[in-house]
């Protein structure tokens, strides 16, 4: 389920309502938004953990020989690598599934995307891109 909003100034939004289609939002999404309202400072504290993860994350990343990471303000990180497609099969094949960005724009070339996860998760993901990169670069 995703739910999100959209801010902006009222010329833009009234036309941009113009494109919603009616009842965009489901019943379900609606009633699981309330609860999660009713539980901010869970939200809040959950939020500030994943800015916590994702710094060490980027750290982390920065560190890995032949990764270039980029800054995010968002719940992930993108990053290129030599061989864009062979790192994300060698991070698949050791259960890693990220988002595979190379090929969607050329400005996305080699680039891959990894969701901040939990600190397990993270170094899941650490140790499986480093073993993927070596196992490429070793041919």
């Amino acid at each position: 389920m995703r739910l999100g909003f959209l801010a902006g100034s009222s010329a833009w939004l009234g036309q941009l309502e113009k494109l919603r289609l009616p009842y965009n939002v489901g019943v379900p999404t609606q009633l699981i938004a309330g609860k999660l309202l009713e539980h901010h400072e869970v939200l809040l504290k959950q939020a500030q953990q994943i800015k916590l993860d994702r710094a060490d994350l980027y750290g982390q990343m920065g560190e890995v020989r032949g990764v270039q990471v980029y800054a995010s303000e968002a719940n992930f990180l993108l990053f290129r690598v030599a061989n864009a497609a062979k790192v994300f099969t060698g991070l698949k094949q050791r259960g890693v599934l990220i988002k595979n960005l190379d090929g969607g724009h050329p400005m996305l070339k080699d680039c891959l995307r990894v969701t901040v996860g939990t600190r397990e998760e993270n170094e899941k993901f650490i140790a499986a891109l480093k073993e993927t990169i070596i196992q490429n670069a070793q041919g």
